[in-house]
């Protein structure tokens, strides 16, 4: 497992974090809010979901976080933090390094940026990184599923547009974060301003065709939906295996297929695990062409017939039906066309990349190799006949 690199906060870090937080308040909240409608209208099925959606996520993490300082904090900051983190732990978690980047104002606004040091911040940083990744999973896609299906269900009359806001930053939010998580397990050394855009991008296409396609055949095929993703998991699940056959004895790699899989119903990261940093919630995660070409063939198939199935069922909408289909299909094809695009162009610019470096590398270090040979011969002479025939005489010339 490689070291853990060290963590500077820029100008970014401070109005990233500020933003965070407010963003993650104000999804949950959205979630909230609907629930509430949801009570005052009796819909107590969707209620309950709704509800522990929106709080079981957050609650889930923050007891995990603080079983595992148990030791080291003790049982009172424990629950002081309990009270503290449970139902917004995410943005809370984020204003807390935001008041950290405020503290270092200074250090933070200068061009050097200030170096995080201590252990407790640092481990802030990890638990962060580590909300954001799951918190989303566990409540932003679930909440949408429930919130679109909902929608379908009710008369035009009776949606209120709170129902929108909170679809629409949860499906936001879980844009931001997968194509965030997605760029950083791109293996190399990246500019995020160069290549965030595309994938956020075509990341806005494939879930939305995603989420469409799960909801639509929800609607009609409630028992055929679960199983298809599971049967599309299992797919994964082989094709991680093979990929990562020669270090599948590594804990780590277990861990990283836990991590990813809940992703590959959405979108694809890659299968092999080139690097990883558990500690501080780093991957590199490597892709080539061939395989996201296999998994993306695989996609498309699943959303159109998914889909045809749904256009063809008699009890549906027509104009909603033809509609969501036409959009399905055009939004999967655009989201695979780039995601090729990208995956090819990136890849073979790295692979082209490490092969020149590598060369390079070897080159210099044959070149030094012979200047040192030359330069030890140039200052050592080794007298022919020497004053001992059992001992070798050599000179050294400065």
């Amino acid at each position: 497992m490689a070291l853990e690199r060290s963590k500077v906060f820029y100008k970014f870090e401070l109005f990233k974090y500020l933003f965070g937080a407010i963003f993650a308040w104000s999804d949950v909240g959205s979630d909230i809010a609907t629930c509430i409608l949801y009570y005052r209208r009796s819909q107590f099925e969707e209620f309950g979901f709704c509800l522990a959606f929106a709080l079981a996520p957050s609650i889930f993490m923050t007891v995990a976080h603080l079983v595992q300082h148990l030791r080291s904090d003790g049982i009172v900051n424990i629950i002081g933090n309990l009270v503290y983190y449970a139902f917004f732990g995410s943005g809370m978690m984020k204003m807390k390094l935001f008041i950290l980047c405020v503290k270092n104002f200074k250090e933070v606004w200068s061009r050097p940026g200030y170096l995080v040091m201590k252990e407790d911040e640092k481990n802030d940083i990890r638990t962060v990184a580590v909300y954001d990744y799951i918190q989303t999973l566990l409540e932003d896609i679930p909440q949408m599923v429930l919130q679109i299906y909902t929608l379908t269900q009710q008369d035009t009359s009776n949606i209120h547009w709170i129902q929108f806001v909170s679809i629409a930053l949860s499906f936001v939010n879980l844009i931001l974060t997968l194509a965030l998580f997605e760029n950083n397990t791109l293996p190399g050394v990246q500019n995020v301003k160069a290549y965030i855009l595309v994938i956020l991008f075509y990341n806005t296409f494939l879930l939305a065709a995603r989420i469409v396609t799960i909801v639509s055949f929800l609607i009609g095929f409630s028992w055929i939906t679960a199983i298809i993703l599971v049967v599309h998991e299992l797919v994964c699940i082989v094709f991680y295996y093979i990929k990562n056959r020669k270090r599948f004895t590594d804990k780590d790699v277990w861990w990283v297929a836990i991590i990813l899989l809940p992703c590959y119903i959405f979108t694809y990261l890659g299968f092999k695990v080139k690097e990883i940093r558990l500690r501080s919630f780093e991957l590199k995660i490597s892709r080539s062409l061939l395989s996201s070409s296999l998994y993306y063939a695989t996609f498309t198939i699943e959303n159109i017939m998914m889909m045809s199935l749904y256009y063809s069922k008699a009890s549906v909408r027509t104009w909603y039906s033809s509609g969501a289909t036409a959009a399905v299909i055009m939004m999967t094809l655009v989201g695979v066309f780039l995601n090729l695009i990208f995956t090819n162009l990136y890849f073979r610019d790295y692979h082209r990349t490490r092969h020149m470096i590598s060369h390079q590398g070897v080159r210099r270090a044959s070149r030094f190799e012979r200047n040192s040979r030359v330069r030890f011969s140039r200052s050592v002479r080794v007298h022919p006949h020497p004053l001992d025939r059992d001992q070798t005489v050599t000179e050294v010339i400065r």
